[in-house]
């Protein structure tokens, strides 16, 4: 009798497992080739950004001085994905050989990329970088590293934030 029962059960259990097969073959077809285009992120308007750096360390016989950088400024995103930005900022870069201050009013940022959701872009010696949320974002968070001595290559990581103005 259990028999008779399992030889009746096996076509439909070859059909389940003939079904899961293709579902799966699918799914993964669908995610190595982008499958349906995901939701675009939308990131036009103004933006307040605020970022720092800073080393671990202090400079070497000058305990009082820490290697670093920050800064603050507005972003203009005019459109996304392919992002065409203006930006205004004002930053400092500390080393252990000396300091330097940034500032620009209102110029092209020719490195703003938004690729698959990660926004990044560069300026004043740092390169920028952040996943964007699929809905409408209203503040953006990521991590930030700055060169503050190139001939040294001292590298300072940090945070950085914008927000919608």
């Amino acid at each position: 009798m259990r028999s008779a029962l399992r030889d009746a059960r096996r076509p439909f259990w070859n059909l389940v497992r003939r079904a899961c097969t293709a579902a799966c073959g699918i799914l993964l077809l669908s995610t190595a080739y982008g499958g349906p285009a995901a939701p675009s992120v939308d990131l036009s308007g103004g933006w307040d950004f605020t970022f720092s750096a800073f080393s671990q360390v202090s400079c070497p016989g000058q305990p009082e001085l820490v290697p670093g950088c920050a800064g603050s400024g507005r972003l203009l995103l005019a459109s996304t994905p392919e992002i065409d930005a203006t930006h205004s900022y004002r930053a400092f870069c500390q080393s252990c050989r000396g300091a330097l201050d940034y500032g620009v009013t209102e110029q092209p940022l020719r490195t703003a990329r938004l690729t698959g959701g990660t926004l990044q872009f560069a300026l004043a010696g740092c390169r920028f970088v952040a996943e964007v949320p699929r809905e409408p974002a209203r503040m953006v968070a990521g991590a930030v590293v700055c060169t503050v001595d190139e001939m040294t290559g001292l590298d300072v990581r940090g945070d950085w934030t914008m927000s919608r103005r």
